[in-house]
């Protein structure tokens, strides 16, 4: 999901139909509703990004980065190609990025129950160019492996940060945890509009959802690169003195 289907499914929990659910044959995901134009997508958009930045302070989570390479040599065996975390000292992946020599092109996360849930015999996939990863413990792999040599480039940090564009999305999260992080951005929303009690009181029923989000997102922290993260211990899902 990215951030204009967010914002679409963010407007349908506030009972707002998105454009994109009408007739309109020229709408497109995340289009603002003529009808309903408030949240407009500027106010949206900067509520996804301020709740990253409150997941982040919710678990503790430090924010700094750093970008690391990894050389890797042209690979013949089918599946994955394995590369061992410790290579890359301290910190926890959180973007990669493949460089066949002169273009970066950007790896999506995904995971092996997400490859055998679209029926994808992982094992068997021939060398080629890598456009996905996979973290496992103190494992990384490229998937699939690289037919030709290149390197692979590390973004390392603790944090989660919001998508930079419509067509991005917090791609350092596994799937299934994107689509929770739309609850907290709903109940952070709710904040944003003080003066709409309807609006407030339906986000606020998305509470324990939120909760859930919030608790799922320690748990997968807390198993990625576990050697090199800190003890994060989720935190009942609390903001706004509340």
């Amino acid at each position: 999901m990215n951030r204009a289907e967010m914002r679409d499914r963010v407007r349908r929990l506030l009972g707002i139909k998105p454009p994109i659910d009408t007739s309109d044959p020229d709408a497109k995901a995340g289009d603002e509703p003529i009808q309903q134009p408030y949240p407009h997508n500027a106010l949206i958009n900067q509520v996804i990004d301020s709740t990253a930045a409150l997941v982040n302070a919710q678990l503790g989570i430090a924010i700094d980065s750093i970008i690391r390479s990894v050389t890797v040599s042209a690979q013949t065996a089918d599946g994955p190609y394995r590369l061992d975390l410790g290579l890359v000292d301290d910190y926890a992946v959180m973007d990669a990025w493949w460089n066949n020599g002169s273009d970066d092109a950007i790896l999506r996360p995904t995971s092996f129950t997400d490859l055998n849930r679209d029926g994808i015999v992982w094992s068997d996939e021939a060398p080629a160019t890598p456009d996905h990863i996979i973290v496992e413990g103190m494992s990384l792999y490229l998937y699939p492996a690289p037919a030709s040599a290149g390197t692979l480039k590390l973004r390392c940090k603790l944090g989660i940060s919001g998508p930079t564009s419509d067509a991005d999305t917090f791609h350092q999260l596994p799937r299934e945890l994107v689509d929770l992080m739309v609850y907290p951005v709903v109940i952070e929303l709710a904040d944003s509009l003080p003066d709409d009690v309807e609006m407030a009181s339906r986000a606020r029923a998305f509470g324990n959802k939120a909760a859930v989000a919030v608790d799922a997102i320690a748990r997968w922290v807390n198993t990625t690169n576990m050697r090199y993260q800190p003890s994060i211990s989720a935190l009942p899902y609390r903001h706004g003195g509340r």
